[in-house]
C-alpha cells in the first residue's frame, strides 16, 4: 500500500455542524524523517489534541460541497484523491514537497 511505502494520511473530526454531522479533515502527505509527523510537545488549548508539524512543506488546502448542490465538487476531490494515493511519481513527488488538508463536504447539513 502507499501508507506502507512511506505516505501518510489521516481523517479526524474538524467540527460538528448544528445539525449534528461531522465535518472531517484529510491529512494527506509523505512522511517525514521515517515517522509520520513530529508530534510537538504541546497540546493545542481546545481539544486536547497534539498538533502535527511537517517541516518545510507549504500547504495545499481543498474543500467540497460548500455549498449542497454542487454535486460535481464531490468528483473532482474523489479525482484528486485518487491521484494522491495512485502511487505514481508525481503523485509522490507532491506528497513530499505539501501536505494537503482536505475537507470533502464543509456543509454536510445541506447534502442531506
Amino acid at each position: 500500500s502507499l501508507v506502507a511505502a512511506g505516505a501518510f494520511a489521516r481523517r479526524e473530526l474538524l467540527a460538528l455542524t448544528p445539525g449534528g454531522r461531522r465535518v472531517d479533515l484529510l491529512t494527506i502527505t509523505w512522511r517525514s524523517g521515517g515517522a509520520p509527523a513530529t508530534s510537538l510537545q504541546t497540546r493545542l488549548a481546545r481539544g486536547g489534541r497534539q498538533a502535527l508539524c511537517f517541516p518545510c512543506r507549504r500547504s495545499v488546502f481543498v474543500s467540497a460541497r460548500v455549498h449542497p448542490g454542487e454535486t460535481p465538487a464531490s468528483f473532482m476531490l474523489e479525482g484528486l484523491i485518487d491521484f494522491l494515493a495512485s502511487g505514481s511519481a508525481a503523485a509522490q513527488t507532491l506528497l513530499r514537497r505539501y501536505v494537503f488538508y482536505v475537507v470533502p463536504v464543509l456543509n454536510p447539513d445541506g447534502v442531506e
